[in-house]
């Protein structure tokens, strides 16, 4: 078996330095090989993260012009609000067309919340609202749109 003691002084600095230069060639690779996966995980983000844009603009291209068309049609608005609302926290009240005009009662648990459902379906659909009534009613809020 090898055997270190028996080297002479300068082959055991030789030795030496031949290990360390192996040693800092293997961290050396692994560091580059590192660098190289985080780089290429990076690009690979950037390209997902391009893609994502795209296809959610793309979407909400489809979404809005989807509203604007149902928006044209009180009747398809009328059902179309029924069953965006079921996803909100606002109750129904009633929705009906009088008069070319779609006149939407819900009921809200607080003010804050009936602002924001009033934003949301402005903006999602596209719609011109024509008057707003709120009235408290012990600690809800019923709110009356007319939508024209």
């Amino acid at each position: 078996m090898f055997n270190i003691s028996s080297l002479k002084p300068r082959e055991k600095f030789l030795l030496l330095i031949m290990m360390s230069l192996i040693a800092f060639i293997l961290i050396f690779f692994i560091a580059n090989n590192a660098f190289s996966r985080l780089a290429s995980s990076q690009d690979k983000l950037t390209s997902i993260q391009s893609d994502y844009e795209h296809v959610l603009k793309r979407y909400q291209q489809i979404e809005r012009s989807i509203n604007t068309e149902i928006s044209q049609d009180k009747t398809k608005l009328l059902e179309a609000l029924k069953t965006y609302i079921a996803t909100t926290n606002v109750n129904l009240n009633t929705i009906d067309i009088i008069e070319s005009n779609l006149v939407l009662k819900v009921t809200s648990p607080d003010i804050d919340n009936s602002i924001q459902f009033i934003n949301n379906i402005g903006s999602k659909y596209n719609l011109k609202i024509s008057s707003i009534e709120l009235q408290r009613e012990g600690q809800k809020i019923e709110l009356e749109l007319v939508i024209s």
